[in-house]
């Protein structure tokens, strides 16, 4: 199941300003799930975005975010049991 939202991310240089161009790359452990769109190029805002797909079973998940030279970026998600 994908998550309702896009994952979305901003690269920005030291002033806070987008950064045009650069090559996020989205990335999930085993059981976490898949980035439908593994690698983005952030836009002229600096938006780079992916869908994310959870993996099986409930519980705990986890993606994150890089882009060359920059800390990445974790994000979590909790996917319920099924009804």
């Amino acid at each position: 199941q994908s998550l309702d939202e896009v994952i979305v991310v901003r690269v920005t240089d030291v002033y806070g300003n987008g950064v045009a161009g650069m090559t996020v790359s989205f990335t999930l452990s085993p059981g976490n799930g898949s980035a439908l769109n593994p690698q983005s190029k952030s836009d002229s805002l600096g938006h780079a975005s992916s869908l994310w797909v959870l993996g099986p079973g409930a519980g705990p998940k986890r993606m994150q975010a890089k882009a060359p030279n920059l800390m990445p970026i974790l994000m979590n998600a909790t996917a319920l049991p099924a009804p």
